[in-house]
Formats: C-alpha cells, structure tokens, sequence
C-alpha cells in the first residue's frame, strides 16, 4: 500500500506545480476556514504526507521521519497554531523542532515556556495525533499545563488512546 501511495507522488508533484491551471478561484472552503489558492499545494503536502504516516503506523511500516516533507508540514503547522494562541490571549509558547534547526514563538510576546520535539512529533502532535499524556512527556521548559491542551489545531483534538507509534 505505502509503494501504490509513494507512485502517486510524483504526477501529483506535476499538478503542484502550477496551481494557476486549478479550477478553485477563491480558493476551498475546509473545515478549519477558507484555503487560499496559493496555499494549495501546502495543504496537500500536509495531507499526503500526515496521512502517509497514518498508512504507515497501521500497517507497521516505518519509513524516513527526517524528510524534508516533515520538516516542512511541521513549520506550516506550528506556525498555523499562532491565531488561536492571540485570539485566545494565551501567553506564547516557544516551538523548537531539535532536528530541523529552527524554532517559532507562538505568540506576540516573549515566550514563558518552551516545548521541544523532533518534526516528526511536533507534526503528529499539532494534528490530533497524540494523546495528552504524550503530549505532557515531551520536552517542556516551563508551565506545561498552560499549554498543551493548545498544541493540536482547533479542528481536531488530541488523540484519546495512543497510536502506540516507535518514539
């Protein structure tokens, strides 16, 4: 099944291309609000590749959890946490992806704790993936409670039982 998904990837990465030739004018209406035209072929990476994992944490099948791919939905991601964080007036949290380098305040002030994880957890995580215990064992410095019923995006909600996926 995840060699049939992976074939798939490059016509679609042919059809990415060029989200100009796309019949979506004012772009598509999702769950979570409105998807610009531009943001197009972001929304599908972030559904290939979550859902990818999905495919490959059923059927016992590991694969790369350093892809670029990864890296990249886990970026869109966190920093898609930040209008829930304002709008709910909670104070901002620091992300630190410790295998991609890079680090995102989520927020408008300065950060009063941090939660650090590798991409691929920080992706599984902002998408409902992980249960609150797993969410509360992760790599925090500072007030955790404050946080983590927070770090999943509004539409989902963090997982009731684990997926039992490899850490």
């Amino acid at each position: 099944v995840t060699d049939e998904w992976t074939s798939l990837l490059d016509p679609l990465g042919v059809i990415l291309d060029d989200p100009g030739d796309w019949d979506v004018s004012d772009g598509v209406l999702t769950a979570p609000g409105a998807v610009p035209r531009a943001w197009m072929p972001n929304a599908v990476l972030n559904d290939v590749t979550q859902h990818e994992w999905d495919l490959r944490n059923a059927l016992g099948i590991d694969g790369d959890r350093s892809a670029q791919s990864i890296h990249l939905v886990a970026e869109g991601y966190i920093r898609g946490l930040r209008p829930a964080f304002v709008s709910k007036g909670l104070p901002t949290l620091r992300i630190e992806s410790v295998d991609y380098g890079r680090g995102w305040n989520i927020g408008r002030e300065a950060p009063t704790a941090t939660l650090r994880a590798t991409s691929f957890e920080l992706m599984r995580t902002v998408a409902g993936r992980r249960t609150e215990a797993e969410v509360a064992a992760m790599d925090w410095e500072g007030d955790m409670a404050t946080f983590a019923p927070h770090v999943v995006y509004e539409v989902n909600s963090l997982a009731d039982i684990s997926l039992g996926e490899r850490r």
